[in-house]
C-alpha cells in the first residue's frame, strides 16, 4: 500500500469511528460535562460547527455553574481560534484575477 492509499484508508476509518462515536454521545447515557468534553474533541479534530455547537447544548445543560463556565470559557477560546484560523484561509475572492499584464510584460520594478 502506498502512502496515498494509506492516508485515503485512514480518513475512511476516520469517518467510520465518527459515524459510530457521535450516536453514542448522543445516546443519553452521557453526563452533560461528559458529553461537553467529547464534543469539543471532536470540533477541534474536525473544526465542524455542528460540533461546537453540540458542545455548546451540552455546557447549557451543566448544573454546576463552576462547571459551565469553564466549559463556555473553553468553548469560546476553541471558537477563538477556529474563526482566526479560517479567517487566516485564502478564499477564492483572495486569490488575484488576471490583471492583463503577460507574464513577459510583468516586471519587478516597473
Amino acid at each position: 500500500m502506498n502512502k496515498a492509499e494509506e492516508i485515503q484508508e485512514l480518513a475512511k476509518l476516520r469517518e467510520e469511528l465518527m459515524n459510530g462515536i457521535v450516536p453514542l454521545i448522543d445516546s443519553g447515557e452521557l453526563e452533560p460535562g461528559e458529553r461537553f468534553d467529547l464534543y469539543s474533541r471532536l470540533a477541534q479534530s474536525r473544526g465542524d460547527l455542528e460540533y461546537y455547537k453540540k458542545a455548546y447544548q451540552a455546557a447549557q445543560d451543566m448544573s454546576d455553574g463552576g462547571d459551565k463556565l469553564q466549559a463556555y470559557l473553553a468553548l469560546m477560546s476553541d471558537v477563538d481560534f477556529e474563526i482566526q484560523s479560517k479567517s487566516d484561509e485564502p478564499t477564492a475572492s483572495d486569490v488575484p484575477s488576471d490583471t492583463g499584464v503577460s507574464d513577459d510584460q510583468a516586471t519587478p520594478f516597473n
